[in-house]
Order: C-alpha cells, then sequence, then structure tokens
C-alpha cells in the first residue's frame, strides 16, 4: 500500500520542471507535467479565491448568500439553472 503524506498548505510544492531552451542557453519555455500543471492552475484560483475575499471584505457591505450568487451568475452567463 503507498502512504500519501499530507503536505500543510503553506508549504511549498515542488514541482518536476523542465526548461527549453534557446541556441543561446536561454530559457524559452517551461515542461511539466498534466499533474503539476493542473495542481498548480488548482493553487492559483485559490490565490484569486483569497484575493476576491479580501478584497470583498475590505469592501464592507451586505453579504449575499452563495446561492444567490451562484445562480444570477448561471442567469448572467446562460446556464442551466438548478431546479
Amino acid at each position: 500500500m503507498t502512504q500519501v503524506e499530507a503536505r500543510p498548505s503553506s508549504e511549498p510544492r515542488r514541482l518536476a520542471v523542465q526548461y527549453v531552451t534557446d541556441e543561446d542557453g536561454n530559457r524559452v519555455s517551461v515542461v511539466l507535467s498534466v499533474a503539476d500543471f493542473e495542481q498548480l492552475l488548482d493553487d492559483l484560483e485559490e490565490v484569486y479565491d483569497a484575493r476576491a475575499y479580501h478584497a470583498a471584505k475590505a469592501e464592507g457591505g451586505e453579504a449575499i448568500p452563495w446561492e444567490i450568487v451562484k445562480a444570477e451568475i448561471e442567469r448572467e452567463r446562460g446556464w442551466p439553472t438548478e431546479s
């Protein structure tokens, strides 16, 4: 059985990164595994969510329940809503 150790969210994640270089040795691209890329996107989304949360808290005002916000977003984007 494989055991997986939980990583605290504050601990930086090590990525298996490969660099593509030009003829002068300058890094021009990065190669990541799909798993690392997807994790990076998830981590980035958490950062954006945290920034949005803190910006909203700083504005003050009345809190809007998630169900109402979700329904409004779905309506604006023309998505089918849950009944």
